[in-house]
């Protein structure tokens, strides 16, 4: 059993204690048992530019910008859905019939991305050519922040819908997000999700384990409300206005490219709304980004872009108030969880980078969140060791 499988076991039985709500039992017992013994760490200077030359030399950061300036044309229907996709041949017929057979009064166009794709997704693009609300896009794979930005530069629709090509549009998801967003006018639409896993391929490498993932899944509903900033930090299944990707789009070369929502598009919208229904369910499955990154370098690439969108955000001119404080408590524990699976020196680096930003740039700020007030205690008192257990064992 390689190494990397060793991580993802571990990883899921500590999603299922979690699902389970054993993780805060765990996370005592453990933290009882580090207060006896304090493993040694391998310290790094304390300073932000050697902790970023460690990174460096593990992985790379890109150095894209999320800023570009568009010039679109008139709309001329009400949702644009973009699909970005490469290699999805076991799941891309079940997405695009998700989207094609909605029911709704508002007209919605469909803008496939064909990413350079080397199977048979192609091949079944190919039967929904002749549609008359469906584009494909063919380009050379640039990655799922390039053939978003495809379907971005061409958009026409007042409102784009992202979906991924493993994902599934759940029936009246259409209808409901537009009925709210001409209700409200509202920039964002936001609606429930759950996630389900993948009963093929990778993930039946561990008997029974879709299942048993399936099975202790809950669904991540929102209320139904006209005025709202509660929402998850996913691009997709949301309904955004076309207007905030005036000046933007997807950054290249990251992954983690989703944290522009919560960074850039999210705090430039004047309303949000949300629909309590459950309008996208997402596939969980083991060749995504998502599984993948447990032990690879470029895991780094979230604390990356997240240093580069607050240098976009500066540009922009997007203010800073106390909920993007409390979103930014939530991104560091997110770059955390991303590199704790790596050697300590590297999860130690990002801890001195994200403890700067803490004690120098945001100093002024502090949060109300019970669970966002761990991520600040441990990062304002210098205790590396106690954020680590804490991200391991909870959720933000």
């Amino acid at each position: 059993m390689s190494i990397s499988l060793n991580k993802r076991i571990e990883m899921t039985l500590l999603k299922i204690a979690k699902r389970l709500r054993l993780a805060d039992f765990f996370y005592h017992i453990e933290s009882s048992v580090c207060s006896f013994y304090k493993s040694p760490v391998k310290q790094l200077p304390n300073d932000v530019t050697s902790a970023l030359q460690l990174l460096h030399s593990y992985s790379a950061d890109p150095g894209y910008s999320c800023i570009h300036k568009h010039e679109f044309a008139a709309p001329d229907c009400d949702v644009e859905v973009i699909v970005p996709c490469y290699n999805v041949e076991r799941y891309v017929c079940q997405c695009l019939d998700s989207i094609i057979s909605q029911q709704t009064h508002y007209s919605f166009f469909i803008t496939i991305v064909n990413d350079g794709s080397t199977d048979s997704t192609r091949s079944h693009l190919a039967k929904y050519e002749h549609l008359t609300n469906v584009r494909v896009i063919d380009q050379s794979n640039t990655g799922l922040s390039g053939a978003r930005n495809a379907g971005i530069r061409q958009a026409h629709g007042r409102y784009l819908l992202f979906v991924d090509s493993d994902d599934v549009l759940v029936p009246g998801a259409i209808d409901s997000l537009m009925y709210m967003a001409e209700k409200t006018k509202a920039d964002i639409v936001d609606g429930g999700f759950r996630r389900f896993a993948d009963n093929e391929g990778d993930f039946s490498s561990i008997p029974g384990l879709a299942y048993i993932y399936d099975i202790i899944q809950h669904d991540n509903n929102l209320p139904q409300s006209e005025d709202t900033r509660q929402t998850n930090g996913f691009i997709c299944g949301k309904l955004i206005s076309r207007n905030l990707f005036n000046n933007v789009e997807f950054p290249l070369g990251y992954w983690f490219e989703d944290s522009i929502y919560c960074m850039i598009i999210e705090p430039m919208s004047r309303r949000n709304a949300s629909v309590a229904t459950q309008v996208f369910r997402y596939r969980m499955r083991r060749g995504s980004i998502s599984h993948i990154f447990t032990d690879k370098p470029k895991a780094i690439d979230n604390l990356y872009i997240t240093l580069r969108l607050l240098c976009d955000r500066e540009t922009l001119g997007i203010d800073f108030d106390q909920r993007q404080y409390d979103m930014m408590l939530r991104q560091m524990f997110m770059n955390i969880w991303c590199v704790m699976w790596l050697p300590k020196d590297v999860a130690y680096a990002v801890f001195v980078i994200q403890r700067e930003l803490i004690n120098e740039r945001l100093s002024n700020w502090h949060t109300d969140n019970i669970k966002l007030q761990h991520i600040e205690r441990f990062i304002r008192q210098n205790d590396f060791q106690g954020l680590i257990r804490w991200c391991k064992w909870h959720e933000c």
